[in-house]
């Protein structure tokens, strides 16, 4: 079999650059390995109510996404979260995070940061005055905002929301690879409180500068999906990909239970699953190995609780690790999204918890963590639990530790010459806006052109 171009990967980068290419005219056949396309983008049920039992929204920080939306005739479907703000839970307290970008504030005179005290704002007034330091790029997250504004803002802002998004602790996270914007504005500002003001300005507030479908995210994958088959595009699922060759006339040979030729070659994987197949390209397939990923186990019960109708943290909240729980992360799902509300039985509730490790808990400690977590994050004691979803995900975020940066520039050296294109939210960033954004760039618009 030949074809013009073969796509390994039915995620959402897989499928928007499969539906970007066969607009222009090509010939795409998409290979998925699971059973379902989407990536992390899927539904579960529990009791006959579905969910997203992944990613639930996309930012719309900037307006690039709802866009291409209404280009794909999906406006009308978009829904924006309940305008209220998830909390940081620490030993603090109870505070909500500030406007801002990641916890920095676009303003110290913010009456929310009262709770750190008059000591540390005074610290980060200070602090955040001083020159730049020299080595500015090769900082991490917590290296950076404790030489900016003091711990107190790592611990109790910076820290929690960083692990909530990316799922690690801002002492393993690079800063310019997580907040690159952030990062070049300070090069310009000279102060991270004025680039966070440059960034945000009076752009939405956190949690609500999200936006997701009534229904669920996974009406994203249905459409991108149903748009590629009826465009003229071929999608197999649980098709496995073991070896990739580029043949001496330039063409890609592709054993995938048959052998396919391709004259175009996308891999729009994780890196580990693009490295296993590219074991040929020995110094790519080394080089793709080094990037890093997190696990993540998400767990979503419904409960039966009258205590909950109040929504008492509103949409959720960010646990700070110095509270010492399991739980690094809660979203009371159908406080943040009316939707659901008309779904559920009287006193029904839709609660997700993301724990910070994902492998050390067995039924019984994951039973207990997500009570115990009822009781001090939503002030209710012993709900009914009426079922649950687990999640897992092995390779579900990038891990931007030290030197990320310099990995996905080796990673394109060597990938250009053998005309293989790589994509992914390693190359892109993790988000769904950062994985558009990329596809529109190296495209240089083609999307919007061709009129998806």
């Amino acid at each position: 079999m030949s074809i013009d171009k073969v796509i390994i990967g039915a995620g959402f980068s897989g499928l928007l650059h499969g539906l970007s290419a066969i607009r222009a005219g090509q010939q795409v056949l998409l290979l998925e390995r699971s059973q379902s396309p989407g990536g992390l983008i899927q539904s579960e049920e529990i009791d006959g109510i579905k969910f997203d039992s992944g990613a639930e929204a996309f930012s719309n920080v900037t307006p690039e996404f709802e866009n291409w939306l209404s280009d794909l005739s999906l406006g009308s479907f978009v829904v924006k979260p309940n305008t209220k703000s998830p909390v940081i839970l620490s030993k603090i307290g109870v505070h909500a995070i500030p406007q801002g970008v990641f916890g920095v504030p676009v303003s110290l005179d913010d009456s929310g940061l009262e709770f750190l005290g008059a000591p540390a704002l005074a610290l980060a007034r200070k602090l955040d005055a001083k020159p730049l330091p020299e080595n500015l790029d090769e900082l991490s997250v917590r290296e950076l905002i404790d030489l900016r504004l003091g711990p107190a803002f790592t611990d109790s802002l910076v820290g929690p929301v960083i692990s909530g998004v990316h799922g690690s602790l801002p002492e393993h996270l690079e800063a310019r690879s997580v907040l690159g914007g952030l990062v070049k504005e300070l090069k310009s500002k000279g102060s991270i409180v004025e680039a966070a003001k440059t960034l945000r300005g009076d752009k939405p507030a956190p949690g609500s500068a999200v936006a997701s479908f009534e229904g669920g995210m996974h009406l994203l994958v249905e459409k991108l999906v149903d748009e590629f088959v009826q465009s003229g595009g071929t999608l197999r699922l649980g098709t496995d990909v073991s070896r990739i060759t580029r043949l001496s006339d330039g063409q890609f040979e592709i054993e995938a239970g048959e052998t396919i030729r391709a004259r175009n070659l996308v891999i729009a994987t994780t890196a580990n699953a693009a490295a296993r197949m590219l074991v040929e390209f020995h110094e790519l397939s080394v080089a793709l190995q080094e990037i890093e990923s997190l696990e993540t186990l998400l767990v979503t019960v419904l409960v039966e609780s009258p205590e909950l109708n109040s929504f008492p943290i509103g949409t959720g909240a960010l646990v700070a690790e110095d509270l010492g729980l399991a739980v690094k992360a809660t979203t009371h799902i159908n406080a943040k999204w009316e939707w659901l509300n008309d779904k559920l039985k009287k006193d029904q509730h839709l609660v997700r918890f993301s724990f910070r490790n994902s492998r050390k808990l067995d039924g019984i400690e994951q039973k207990s963590a997500i009570l115990e977590s009822f009781d001090l994050i939503y002030g209710v004691k012993s709900p009914k639990l009426l079922g649950q979803v687990e999640v897992f995900w092995e390779d579900s975020l990038v891990k931007a530790s030290a030197g990320h940066l310099r990995r996905i520039e080796r990673i394109k050296s060597l990938v250009e010459p053998l005309g293989i294109e790589l994509r992914g939210a390693y190359m892109s960033g993790n988000g769904l806006l950062g994985i558009l954004k990329h596809e529109l760039e190296t495209r240089e618009g083609d999307l919007i052109g061709t009129g998806i």
